[in-house]
């Protein structure tokens, strides 16, 4: 059993409860021959897993859980970016802090007046409209380092993928901080993505 892309977390927990070694390998990396992978890809990443499989072979998918709100949080899910527009408008916002994707930036501009701070890989080109402000950088970011940010550029609300796990979470125990909501698009259907305990159960069947 081996992971792809971004699993040493989740092979030392298969380790563990498989009781046999399970190697990590990085995005990139050729599949070996032998083993049976386990992707642990982004939730949204639905391309790579279609190319995982069109490589051929047995592939198992693991999910990290969705992020669960507490009482302090101010959290509205929605299913599209429309929705997200949708949700901006009815709050009133006026300069949101995007994190979903530069594709995502052109639907909610949909929701004047609001302004748009999108985050972006620095390599990537930035986007050329006048209500939207690329924000480069890439993480992981500490929750100081991302309330000081949304401080910085006047963010009232944010918008987000609901990615679980935490290393895109300090954006949102910042938003928690300053009592911003928060605005988390829907994971696309997706039936191949297994929890870990039926990624378990599910291993120790095959092997």
């Amino acid at each position: 059993v081996y992971t792809l892309a971004e699993g040493p977390t989740l092979a030392a927990r298969l380790a563990v409860r498989l009781g046999r070694p399970v190697a990590a390998l990085p995005r990139g990396h050729p599949r070996p021959r032998d083993g049976l992978p386990v992707s642990a890809l982004h939730p949204f990443d639905t391309f790579g897993r279609d190319r995982l499989e069109e490589s051929g072979g047995t592939v198992l998918h693991w999910t990290r859980p969705s992020w669960r709100a507490t009482a302090q949080d101010r959290w509205l899910r929605v299913r599209a970016a429309r929705g997200a527009a949708r949700a901006l408008a009815a709050l009133g916002a006026r300069r949101a802090f995007v994190t979903a994707g530069r594709d995502k930036s052109g639907v909610l501009l949909t929701a004047p007046p609001c302004e748009i701070r999108l985050r972006v890989r620095s390599a990537l080109p930035h986007p050329r409209h006048p209500a939207v402000v690329a924000v480069p950088g890439t993480g992981p970011f500490s929750v100081a380092e991302e309330r000081l940010l949304l401080e910085r550029l006047g963010i009232d609300a944010v918008v987000a993928h609901d990615a679980g796990g935490t290393g895109a979470f300090p954006k949102l125990a910042a938003a928690r901080q300053l009592r911003l909501p928060v605005i988390l698009l829907a994971r696309p259907p997706e039936p191949r993505l297994l929890p870990f305990e039926v990624l378990v159960r599910r291993l120790a069947a095959l092997m």
